[in-house]
């Protein structure tokens, strides 16, 4: 059917899928008005509808397009950014109401800390594993090499728990993301349900010592969540 216009002058945008409510999620950030939206859809047969638009952030930047969403499970959402001038990233669940398709935002947290010097650039959520705990996968930025990050996360209702500390994923440093070099070497997350395990594939650019590699490596990474604590799985 014909589109339907999110909002004008979009800057950055994401979108999750709730396919036991048939609801389409949709976070996007407006750049003339420089506020932050969320707004959740349905769609029937050829057309799309949308519920009341919810402002998150009012007349904050979104720092180099990091805006990232994703479903929780019960009718949840989570979203992650990174606010100009709070470059360590944000997260907050948001519920939506099946039928009127109205959007209710939980209490921030932030990521890793309050330090300025980690800054967010990009975040991913995995589907909620097997006890509910969703894995999270962020890439930090120190000044010189970014790295992949991975925690676990809960949710009661629209509150948000994570573990206390990242985990590195990565071995070795400078981990490549979609701004890096106009490269699209994004890190992705995918979950295998029958064993439990989470699997994080990214481009890596130095070893462990800080020396670049001849040719870009890709790697995989596995771990489990278990509530609000996660492990490694293998090299």
């Amino acid at each position: 059917g014909g589109g339907h216009s999110l909002q004008a002058e979009c800057q950055a945008y994401d979108c999750a899928w709730d396919d036991d409510n048939q609801i389409l999620f949709t976070v996007y950030h407006q750049k003339s008005s420089n506020n932050s939206y969320a707004r959740a859809w349905t769609i029937n047969n050829n057309g799309i509808s949308g519920g009341s638009q919810l402002t998150f952030q009012n007349s904050g930047e979104i720092s180099e397009g990091r805006l990232h969403c994703g479903y929780a499970g019960n009718g949840t959402f989570l979203v992650a950014y990174n606010r100009n001038g709070n470059a360590y990233g944000k997260i907050f669940a948001v519920s939506v109401n099946a039928s009127t398709k109205a959007c209710t935002e939980g209490s921030e947290i932030s990521l890793p800390s309050s330090s300025t010097a980690d800054i967010f650039r990009f975040g991913i959520f995995g589907p909620p594993a097997n006890d509910g705990s969703i894995g999270f996968i962020w890439g930090r930025y120190n000044g010189a090499n970014p790295t992949v990050q991975a925690r676990s996360l809960t949710l009661s209702g629209t509150t948000v728990s994570m573990t206390s500390s990242d985990t590195q994923l990565n071995g070795g440093m400078f981990v490549y993301d979609e701004q890096e070099g106009g490269r699209n070497n994004q890190p992705t997350l995918s979950y295998d349900s029958d064993n439990d395990v989470y699997l994080a594939c990214y481009g890596e650019g130095k070893n462990s010592s800080g020396t670049f590699y001849a040719q870009r490596k890709l790697k995989c990474r596995a771990f489990r969540t278990n509530g609000t604590s996660l492990s490694t799985v293998g090299s």
